[in-house]
């Protein structure tokens, strides 16, 4: 068996305190109709901000949204979330200057520091964690590699990002499909160097179920898999 995590809702914790922090918008650069990538300085001078950790902004409307932190630049001292959806009629106001709040949440999955390759699987939803996954893997000297599935026009996101993963068209009759086809083409001595890797399988809960029992049938352990339901 596999472990799956729900995304944590803003609702689920209403009881919890948190500390806010605020941040001011530097600059937004939008990548597709769905993507927009937003940087930021915050406060968080006794909370350093670290790709992957989830951070929930309060919008102007007083809802609230989770996001990954997909990057920080420590130099220029921003931090950058990538945004998903209808950009165009998007909740945050990602108007340069505008002020926000945010609280910083438990993250989705968790980076396997002992582990040496990793391995990301998912769709649309992930690309912001797996890009802040790719950051620490390039700081610590480590090797990643992946395959997503995505909407043609939605690759050129993994080349603004530099996020050395492949990709796939979805299925929406099978999902996983064409992903496990892929990975059926791996050649061998591919997949013996990745077979111990570390898999972290983060989108829409039927197609990462479908890739988790493959890769089970494949031999991997389920110890080495972890899952994150995203985008429903």
């Amino acid at each position: 068996m596999i472990h799956i995590s729900k995304t944590q809702t803003a609702e689920s914790n209403e009881t919890t305190a948190r500390l806010l922090h605020r941040a001011v918008i530097a600059n937004s650069e939008q990548l597709t109709d769905e993507f927009m990538l937003v940087n930021f300085k915050s406060d968080c001078n006794n909370h350093p901000l670290l790709p992957g950790q989830e951070l929930l902004l309060y919008t102007d409307n007083n809802s609230k949204r989770t996001y990954t932190c997909c990057s920080v630049d420590k130099v220029q001292r921003q931090a950058a979330v990538l945004l998903y959806g209808d950009v165009n009629n998007c909740a945050v106001n990602t108007t340069t200057g505008k002020a926000l709040q945010f609280s910083i949440e438990k993250e989705k999955l968790a980076y396997d520091a002992l582990a040496t390759h990793h391995f990301f699987f998912g769709d649309e939803t992930s690309i912001g964690l797996f890009n802040a996954f790719k950051e620490i893997a390039l700081q610590n000297d480590h090797e990643y590699f992946g395959v997503l599935e995505l909407k043609a026009h939605n690759e050129q996101v993994l080349n603004r990002l530099k996020l050395l993963v492949d990709s796939v068209p979805p299925s929406a009759s099978k999902p996983g499909q064409y992903s496990i086809q892929w990975m059926e083409e791996m050649h061998p001595h591919c997949w013996m160097a990745w077979k111990k890797a570390s898999f972290y399988l983060a989108g829409k809960a039927r197609l990462i179920q479908s890739f988790g029992e493959y890769l089970l049938k494949r031999g991997v352990s389920p110890l080495q898999i972890q899952m994150a339901v995203l985008g429903g």
